[in-house]
């Protein structure tokens, strides 16, 4: 999993490397993205469970956004459109938004979304 994330007196250079690697892993063409935003514990354990779906499969990439600031201007709205209570977003191979998720959402939910996405 990537985590993503501001230091302080790195507002500048931690924003915008965010950014590269943020567009980067999303233009992936052979990779279903998660993305994660926010913080706190259950943000926390939510991004543990979504990495342990990830990480077995190449073709999945966890990516979690720890710091809103990192997000491209309008990008977080597009990503969570009508989605203002998803910690999550599952992005196709289209880099396309297509499935959302709640903070407390479960192994089994995360990967059953996961499995919708990819079977697109």
């Amino acid at each position: 999993m990537l985590i993503l994330d501001i230091r302080p007196g790195h507002e500048e250079e931690d924003t915008q490397s965010g950014r590269r690697i943020l567009a980067t892993e999303i233009a992936k063409p052979s990779c279903t993205v998660i993305v994660i935003r926010g913080a706190g514990p259950g943000v926390s354990a939510f991004a543990e469970l979504a990495a342990a779906r990830a990480d077995p499969v190449p073709a999945r990439e966890a990516i979690w956004v720890k710091d809103a600031r990192i997000f491209a201007v309008g990008q977080e709205q597009a990503l969570f459109a009508g989605h203002e209570n998803a910690c999550a977003v599952i992005i196709d191979l289209d880099d396309v938004p297509a499935r959302w998720l709640a903070k407390d959402a479960s192994a089994m939910d995360i990967e059953r979304a996961w499995l919708q996405v990819e079977e697109r």
